[in-house]
């Protein structure tokens, strides 16, 4: 009998190998009623438990109970509690603590397939990818000769994260297409929602089908509710969230933001950070200055856990920081998203080369901003090729392009930096420069040195060069020539 034959059997509660199929499988309501029908303190019983708590976003008791579980575990039951708790340890970067646990288990057919599968995204992880391929390979032919649905679309799933590890995207797209088809045709609708989760990440971070990632996104909220997995749906909504942000439409950000606020994030799903950077945009898509510089501040200073999110939350500060005239902050913030934003890791994930490019286009739009324009030139010239659809599209609005003329899923960012440009703009305006500052910033911008300017207006040169001090000091810059492309750019000498 097949493990799924045995769940749906119902004369197997008790038996482990029906658990697991249902845990597989995920459904909420089902695992509930199962719990009442197993003794408490049971391997089975725990393995329960845990699923319930991972559903409904409870990390930590779900760990807790599966340790337990694992330490009272005979021989035969430990493959069942160790497929189940690899994605954690995985996760963790526990890979030792997994091999041991894998390398106590018996030989099963079944556990083959799977363990071969986390084979491939280790594998991946390490940067080898002919190891992996070849692992991808063996657990696909390895799940499909044992002719059960719920296996090979679970192993199909894991296989679409090893190839998005791998940073091949046409696989891991195919792949997770396939396993959410198969998962959803035999009713595991929560391991489908994962496997949908795996097809977002694809798109929105790897081939930037911002449309495809908005359909994934969607799949996976309707996949997670039908299983009523909390955390999941609260990932999806959050997507969700991140992307309408990101793509300006303000009013489904409003009503998105709405939804989550309040909900408990799962720490398994990363999406805090997420959730941080719609924050920071919706701020600016309302117009909110010092939200949109309190939100990145907390971004950096809180959410952001690895170099590329902090690079990103980095600058995002620096353009809050220069929207509120604070060009020190700015100057250094965006120095800094620079800086980690050129560290390349050997392995990184498709949402950590994303972030790392966005870093780079905000950090570069922020330096033109506040006249540092060598840097900013420096950022955008080593980076078009490679990031040319955000480096310059950013980099264009900072310099007066229309948000509209970036791609849509830059539209949210391209808002954040005319929001900036603008607020410097208006404050341009509002400096306290007399008609004599006036003048000779003018005819500097046309090219006169101090003595050159002396002479036209009929003034020293000590005169003229306090002149230009003083401009200096007032727009907030690090000399003349950043105070003339500063007056360039916003306006000042129309």
């Amino acid at each position: 009998m097949r493990l799924e034959d045995h769940a749906n059997s119902g004369i197997y509660p008790a038996d482990l190998h029906g658990v697991y199929a249902l845990i597989v499988r995920g459904d909420q309501a089902t695992l509930r009623r199962s719990a009442t029908t197993l003794e408490r303190q049971s391997v089975p019983r725990m393995m329960v438990d845990a699923a319930i708590a991972l559903n409904e976003g409870r990390v930590d008791r779900c760990r807790s109970l599966y340790e337990r579980a694992l330490n009272m575990a005979s021989r035969a039951e430990l493959p069942y509690i160790v497929d189940l708790v690899a994605p954690f340890l995985l996760l963790e970067g526990s890979i030792d603590r997994y091999e041991r646990l894998k390398e106590a288990c018996p030989a099963i057919p079944y556990f083959l397939a799977c363990f071969t599968a986390i084979e491939a995204i280790v594998a991946a992880g390490d940067g080898d990818c002919e190891r992996s391929n070849v692992a991808s390979e063996k657990a696909a032919r390895l799940s499909e000769s044992l002719g059960d649905e719920l296996l090979h679309g679970r192993v199909l799933q894991r296989l679409a994260y090893a190839a998005l590890k791998r940073r091949d995207l046409i696989a891991a797209a195919e792949l997770a297409a396939r396993s959410a088809k198969t998962l959803e045709s035999v009713g595991a609708h929560r391991t489908a929602a994962t496997a949908y989760s795996i097809a977002y990440n694809v798109h929105h971070a790897g081939t930037g089908d911002f449309e495809r990632a908005e359909i994934y996104a969607e799949k996976l909220v309707v996949a997670a509710r039908r299983s009523a997995d909390l955390s999941l749906e609260n990932y999806g909504l959050v997507a969700q969230y991140e992307m309408a942000c990101e793509s300006a439409d303000e009013s489904a950000a409003s009503r998105l933001r709405k939804s989550i606020d309040g909900i408990a994030l799962a720490e398994q799903y990363e999406e805090r950070f997420a959730r941080g950077i719609g924050d920071a945009l919706l701020s600016a898509l309302r117009g909110d200055v010092p939200a949109f510089h309190a939100n990145a501040v907390l971004l950096r200073d809180v959410l952001a856990k690895d170099r590329p999110s902090v690079a990103l939350a980095s600058a995002l500060q620096a353009l809050g920081a220069a929207a509120g005239g604070d060009y020190d902050e700015a100057r250094r913030c965006s120095r800094n998203a620079l800086g980690l934003a050129s560290l390349n890791e050997p392995v990184e994930s498709a949402h950590s080369s994303r972030y790392r490019a966005l870093a780079r286009a905000l950090a570069a739009s922020a330096c033109s901003l506040i006249g540092d324009n060598v840097r900013a030139e420096r950022a955008t010239l080593r980076h078009a090729g490679k990031d040319e659809h955000s480096v310059l599209a950013l980099v264009r609005v900072a310099h007066g392009a229309d948000v509209h003329d970036a791609p849509r899923r830059l539209w949210g960012y391209a808002r954040a930096v005319a929001l900036v440009r603008d607020a410097i703009r208006r404050s341009f305006r509002n400096f306290d420069l007399s008609e004599s500052e006036f003048v000779v910033l003018r005819l500097l911008a046309q090219g006169m040195n101090a003595p050159q300017v002396a002479l036209r207006t009929g003034r020293s040169v000590h005169t003229i060069r306090a002149h230009t001090r003083s401009i200096i000091a007032k727009f907030g810059v690090s000399g003349r020539a950043a105070a003339i492309a500063h007056a360039q750019l916003h306006g000042l000498l129309q």
